[in-house]
């Protein structure tokens, strides 16, 4: 749907970096994190099914990455990760199937909770406007509308990037 380079171009990882992401599913981005940040890094995936988790860690096994925790984890809950931990939280094409007005608080708490100073959160979402694929329009969510659920738990706007259908948006945590 996008291209991986102008998604890990806008993330900026760099080697050691700590990289979490939520609702990983076949962990294409957890895998490409891996090899950017390296022995010295971290990466956790979570996803809520274990069997999802389970391929995951296989495949990372396979291409003999040690980096990776895959972690079967409902992420509207509390995160099995350490306070101030992470460094980059990438949440792709997830939000949308979530109410926000329910589980943000418990969400961003949480990502807030394990984000180092300065660390950011990159939102992936499809864009609100009519398309032959992805979620009913009603529940697709603007930039700005995730701007405003997310503003409210100490996260500032840093960066938009068009990605075609999806677009990606970058916070960074403000104090």
């Amino acid at each position: 749907m996008h291209d991986p380079d102008v998604v890990f171009d806008a993330l900026a990882l760099k080697e050691g970096d700590s990289f979490l992401d939520m609702g990983c599913g076949p962990g294409d981005y957890a895998i490409r994190a891996s090899e950017i940040v390296g022995d010295s890094g971290a990466v956790y995936a979570l996803d809520r099914w274990q069997d999802v988790i389970d391929e995951l860690a296989e495949k990372a096994r396979s291409r003999g990455l040690k980096n990776i925790s895959a972690i079967a984890s409902d992420i509207t809950e509390r995160l099995p990760l350490k306070d101030e931990s992470i460094d980059l939280c990438l949440i792709s094409t997830v939000l949308h199937s979530l109410d926000l007005v329910d589980v943000g608080e418990a969400l961003f708490g949480e990502i807030r909770r394990v984000l180092k100073p300065g660390g950011r959160v990159a939102i992936i979402e499809c864009k609100k406007e009519e398309q032959p694929f992805g979620p009913p329009l009603s529940m697709r969510l603007s930039p700005e509308e995730l701007e405003s659920s997310i503003a409210r738990y100490g996260f500032e706007w840093a960066e938009l990037v068009d990605l075609g259908y999806n677009y990606m948006i970058i916070f960074s945590k403000n104090y």
